[in-house]
């Protein structure tokens, strides 16, 4: 019996008789172009789980060059607009928590699909991060005997790049162009930085600080495509095939800062040809 329970029979709420013409109704190209006016220029991006993750631990290979080691990677890149909003709308004797730090609730159209990890790129944005990168040499990647190492985020402009001699030293200020350089998000420091030391360390430690365009990915999906009740006839027969129609209103989501859910890249193959490769 338990088996055949989803097939217990429904009662059919009659229809509501109308007394009079008015017929209030959502329009879809009201939504949409408010949106649109009103609405943020961003990039959205597909994320997928990497195969190449580790199923003992769920965490990225760190010498795939599909996810560079973060362990998810990233298709069909468009740029759109959404309405983006902080979190923190109430400010007045609501204490500030871990959770609230970069969080926001983006609202897109009904032709952006949200899902988890997504990520979203406000391109009319910029914010400054600071970070410290471990930066290691190959020699048998790297003939040259470069030190590199990887950004969070894709750095716009390096406005400063301290590099760290031992705790009983001042830092060492590093020259942007001379002595640092940046590609996308990989770093790159020229041997000449400890060309006068007897052994040159294997790994480095530099403290960077850089501008970057604001990087979300979605944690939460508040409000998908749903069903549209009724259908177009206000049929609230759910056997009848028009009750299914889908809603074509917008979306909205919860995104949170990419530092704060994922680990820096941790890539350690061969960094020839610089990007991931792109699965698009």
């Amino acid at each position: 019996m338990a088996k055949q329970a989803h097939r217990k029979p429904i009662t059919i709420v009659s229809k509501v008789e109308r007394y009079s013409d008015s017929d209030p109704a959502l329009q879809r190209s009201d939504f949409d172009n408010g949106i649109y006016n009103q609405g943020t220029e961003l990039t959205l991006e597909e994320a997928h789980r990497c195969p190449c993750s580790v199923e003992a631990s769920g965490h990225g290979l760190s010498n795939c060059k599909n996810c560079f080691g973060v362990g998810f990677f990233f298709t069909d890149k468009k740029s759109t607009r959404a309405l983006v909003q902080n979190l923190n709308r109430q400010k007045k004797y609501v204490n500030w928590t871990e959770e609230d730090r970069g969080t926001i609730s983006v609202t897109a159209r009904s032709i952006d699909r949200f899902a988890f990890m997504d990520r979203i790129v406000l391109t009319e944005y910029q914010s400054f991060y600071s970070q410290v990168v471990y930066m290691e040499i190959d020699t048998a990647l790297d003939t040259d005997g470069h030190y590199k190492g990887y950004s969070m985020y894709y750095p716009i402009e390096v406005q400063d790049c301290f590099l760290f001699v031992e705790a009983s030293q001042k830092l060492r200020k590093l020259e942007i162009g001379t002595e640092f350089e940046f590609t996308e998000n990989r770093l790159r420091i020229s041997p000449s930085v400890v060309e006068d030391s007897l052994a040159p360390p294997k790994k480095l430690k530099i403290s960077i600080r850089y501008s970057f365009h604001p990087q979300y990915h979605v944690i939460d999906v508040l409000r998908d495509q749903s069903l549209r009740r009724g259908g177009e006839d206000d049929n609230c027969d759910v056997n009848d095939p028009s009750f299914k129609k889908m809603s074509d209103f917008p979306v909205n989501a919860i995104a949170r800062l990419a530092h704060y859910i994922l680990d820096a890249p941790s890539y350690q193959g061969d960094d020839q040809g610089l990007s991931v490769f792109d699965n698009s």
